[in-house]
């Protein structure tokens, strides 16, 4: 059994997936998800101190998948939430 953070961030993962190079504000990605926005933010935090997903501030801004983000195992992802 995984928690609800992990849950929430193979899906937040699994969606960033489908649109590779493309940049996603987190309030769009928290309404896309149905992950409540303050919860997405610590979890998008989280994975972008690990790496997994890069951040960019401003217009045109969001996050979106790193490229070292293609090594990282669903356990890996789990384990770390």
């Amino acid at each position: 059994m995984h928690s609800r953070t992990g849950g929430y961030a193979l899906r937040i993962l699994g969606y960033l997936a489908d649109r590779p190079d493309r940049w996603i504000g987190c309030r769009a990605l928290a309404a896309i998800t149905g992950i409540p926005h303050n919860y997405l933010s610590k979890i998008m935090n989280q994975l972008g101190k690990r790496g997994i997903v890069r951040s960019r501030k401003g217009w045109g801004g969001g996050f979106c998948l790193s490229s070292a983000s293609r090594a990282v195992s669903i356990w890996e992802v789990l384990a770390g939430c």
